[in-house]
This record gives C-alpha cells, sequence and structure tokens, in this order.
C-alpha cells in the first residue's frame, strides 16, 4: 500500500494500527517523517545527541507531532546542525519503515490501514526521503541483522571475555554499558537513543564476541516472552526504577532477616552452607546503584 500511494504522488498520513502502531507522512509520494510504537522517537533520539536536553524540555517530548517548529529552533539556536538534523529524521524514517514493512518478531500484526487528509509534518522542511529508497534501506538493515542469531526479546546479559582484550565502536560500548539482565535489545535501543538496526547489529556483535548473551529463561515469569514495547518516560521509568530497587531490597533485608535469625537459633554452620546465588547479588547491586 506504501508503494502505491508513492506511485499516485499521494500526500497524507499512512496511519496503521496493529502491534506495532505506527503514521508514516507522505508528500506528493515522498515520505516527510514516520514514528512506531515499536522504534525509539524522534525526541528520545535528539535527546541523545543533546547535551541541552533539560533546556529544550517539552520541545523534545513533542518533536513527533507534525506541527510546531522545533527544526527551525534546533537549527536556528545552534542545538544542532541541519545536517545532523538530516541525518537524524531519515534514520528515523527508516527505522519505522523497517518495523512497519519487514516482521522482526512472529508476533507482528495489522488490524487496520488508512490514508487521513492532508497533515504536513514540520520535518518534510527539512529532509524528505523516497519511499523506494527508504524500502531499500530497511530491507538492507534487514539483511544485516539476519546474519546475527541472537534473540531480540530475551534480556542481555553481560560475560567475561575468552579473549585478552576486544575492540568496540562507539554505538557497541553505548549498548554494553546499558545491558544489565534485564534490558533486551528493543529496550537497549530506547535507553541509548539508537536506531533499532544499528542497536541490533551492535547486540548482535558483542553476542558474536562473547560479551554478552541471553538471560536464562526463568519458568516464574509466565509464557517466558518479553514483547517488544516502548521504554515508560518520565514519572513511569522513575517508578520503574523504584520498583526494582525495591524488590532488591526487600529481597536483601529478607536475606539478611534468615541470616540473622540463623545466628540466633546457633546454626551458624546451616547459614554459610549455601552462598547466595550471582543473580541475587546482581539484583541487589543494581538497586542499590539506583538508589
Amino acid at each position: 500500500m506504501l508503494e502505491g500511494l508513492a506511485l499516485q504522488n499521494a500526500s497524507g498520513a499512512l496511519e496503521i494500527d496493529g502491534s506495532p502502531a505506527g503514521t508514516i507522512y507522505l508528500d506528493r509520494g515522498h515520505i516527510t517523517f514516520a514514528r512506531t510504537s515499536w522504534s525509539p522517537d524522534l525526541g528520545t533520539r535528539l535527546a541523545s545527541m543533546l547535551e541541552q536536553g533539560a533546556e529544550l524540555g517539552g520541545l523534545l517530548e513533542s518533536a513527533d507531532q507534525p506541527d510546531g517548529d522545533l527544526g527551525e529552533i534546533l537549527v536556528g539556536r545552534g542545538f544542532v546542525a541541519r545536517d545532523v538534523l538530516q541525518a537524524t529524521l531519515e534514520s528515523v524514517i527508516v527505522d519505522a519503515v523497517l518495523v512497519l514493512t519487514v516482521p522482526l518478531t512472529d508476533e507482528s500484526s495489522v488490524s487496520d490501514i488508512r490514508l487521513e487528509s492532508p497533515r504536513p509534518h514540520w520535518a518534510g522542511s527539512f529532509h524528505q526521503v523516497r519511499v523506494d529508497a527508504a524500502r531499500a534501506q530497511a530491507a538492507g538493515a534487514a539483511a544485516r541483522l539476519a546474519r546475527y542469531d541472537v534473540p531480540r526479546t530475551a534480556g542481555l546479559q553481560l560475560r567475561d571475555i575468552e579473549a585478552g582484550r576486544v575492540v568496540l565502536t562507539g554505538a557497541q560500548w553505548a549498548v554494553a554499558s546499558k545491558i544489565n539482565g534485564a534490558l533486551n535489545a528493543w529496550d537497549l535501543a530506547w535507553q541509548c537513543g539508537l536506531s533499532l538496526a544499528e542497536t541490533f547489529e551492535a547486540v548482535g556483535a558483542l553476542a558474536q564476541s562473547g560479551l554478552c548473551a541471553p538471560c536464562p529463561v526463568i519458568a516464574s515469569r509466565g509464557d517466558g516472552r518479553t514483547r517488544p514495547h516502548r521504554r515508560p518516560a518520565g514519572a513511569e521509568a522513575a517508578g520503574a526504577e523504584a520498583a526494582g530497587a525495591e524488590a532488591a531490597g526487600a529481597e536483601a533485608a529478607t536475606a539478611a532477616a534468615r541470616r540473622d535469625a540463623a545466628g540466633r537459633d546457633g546454626r551458624a554452620d546451616e547459614a554459610r552452607a549455601t552462598p547466595p546465588p550471582m543473580e541475587s547479588l546482581r539484583r541487589v547491586l543494581d538497586g542499590l546503584r539506583r538508589l
């Protein structure tokens, strides 16, 4: 349908309902902007690049919206160079086309597609991408990702390398620094402010070098599947981190209470019998870091 609209030089907002959901803005057959529920939004991508994230505040939170003059503000005030903004916009568009046209998981589904009345997006005055060019870039990214046999929805954990050293790219280092055993590849894209393709390639390269691996599946977590989703923002993210810290603190308190009880009962040998699991220690440390 997207390619058909391009051949007709159509203009409007192509709305896709499903999992993932998304919107592709068209201007006479060219893509001016695109967003999806599974890929990092433009505000997230820009915030990872700019040091003035707090100063821009709500402007970045509404970066995906068609109205406004965010581009003029960013370029005019020197927050970002025009060519950097153009490259970021194209990366966001390719990410969206990749997610919406190339099934990255077997849980992808579409319930409705419709073309809404023309509504120009502010990004169109800075950059436009031909539909066939965006599709070609998305297909190329999908082909590169197919080389890596890494589950994208499983939580990832770091591993000790067997080789003496490993040289990492900037993206690989950014991803590795965020791996904590709880985040999957989709989550890491949001946390790092990178494109999905760049994040998945970095995860694949780290896995090939032996630096990371999927976490073991824990049966008590229901069906053991983690669905791609947008990372919580603002208060939701703070609440999620606080909940993780509280859970880690509760586990540490429980372990301490058990050791005290063992001491009071004179069963010190029982308390020393089984050391705490390494994963429990990791969660406690993560909770203390967040606090």
